[in-house]
């Protein structure tokens, strides 16, 4: 290959790969075999993509980030996000551009930057670059926001990890206050040794953004509990046991006909997911 991007280096599939570190070196493998004369696009936020830059073979390196003090090629700033797309704008080889994109999370910003990078490297203008991104479709697979009765659902539930987690509760963050924030998720997998610890900090974030999280399998009850326990003076949030598939069927029915926004989190029983889909 003489062209790639790496957009992040994650506590992700920690079960498997035993460590970051061996994420992070398996990532590398990649970057190792690079010609000098590749191009290739890295996150300039995330310290685990950079920490061996130096000693690749390729030259031709551009990075993308949130924060200048990175100094990244690709500065991302000033995003703002609704529930139906995000706002923001960039800097790259000192050219300011304003972008509006019909996706969810202000976490996309920083999955098209290096797509618009790509795009000017295989000579795209701007003008198609900024028409792409005003018209880009959503993922099948990714984030989707549909209505069930009076309620909305944010569905996430094809997989979840700890960003992923995180990007989805500040897409709840954008619902009006007055609708009931509801969280379903039974946790998220394959974390390894770092599982308790993100599960923890997930519960205390729920705690901000939702006023109900349904927990749906038994497996990480006791660490999100922890996390939620650790700011119960501060934000009050209802946490329901539902382990049964009928019962959570009822549970989301009752919620049809009332002003409530229910995020789905990682994987959910299929009569739920099907019921929730089917529009009420």
């Amino acid at each position: 290959p003489k062209l790639a991007v790496l957009s992040a280096i994650i506590e992700e599939h920690l079960s498997l790969f035993g460590s970051i570190h061996n994420i992070q070196q398996a990532n590398y493998e990649l970057l190792r075999s690079f010609p000098e004369a590749g191009y290739f696009i890295t996150n300039a936020d995330n310290p685990y993509c950079l920490e061996f830059l130096s000693e690749l073979v390729c030259q031709n390196i551009e990075t993308f980030g949130l924060d200048p003090d990175n100094h990244p090629t690709c500065l991302i700033d000033d995003i703002k996000s609704s529930p139906t797309r995000i706002l923001y704008s960039s800097i790259y080889r000192g050219i300011m551009s304003n972008f509006s994109a019909p996706v969810l999370g202000v976490h996309q910003a920083q999955n098209i930057a290096p797509a618009l990078m790509i795009a000017r490297y295989l000579g795209i203008n701007y003008k198609q670059i900024e028409h792409s991104i005003s018209t880009l479709p959503q993922v099948e697979d990714g984030i989707r926001v549909y209505n069930y009765g009076s309620c909305s659902v944010i569905d996430d539930s094809y997989n979840s990890n700890f960003q992923g987690f995180r990007a989805a509760l500040d897409i709840l963050g954008t619902f009006q206050s007055r609708e009931r924030r509801i969280v379903i998720t039974r946790g998220m997998l394959e974390l390894g040794i770092r599982s308790d610890e993100l599960h923890e900090v997930i519960g205390e974030e729920i705690s901000f953004y939702a006023d109900e999280l349904v927990i749906i399998t038994p497996d990480f009850v006791q660490p999100l509990e922890r996390g939620i326990n650790r700011v119960k003076n501060k934000y009050h949030l209802d946490v329901k046991m539902c382990f049964d598939p009928e019962e959570l069927l009822e549970y989301v029915r009752s919620y049809k006909d009332k002003e409530a926004v229910i995020l789905l989190e990682n994987r959910i029983p299929k009569l739920v997911r099907k019921e929730l889909m089917s529009g009420g």
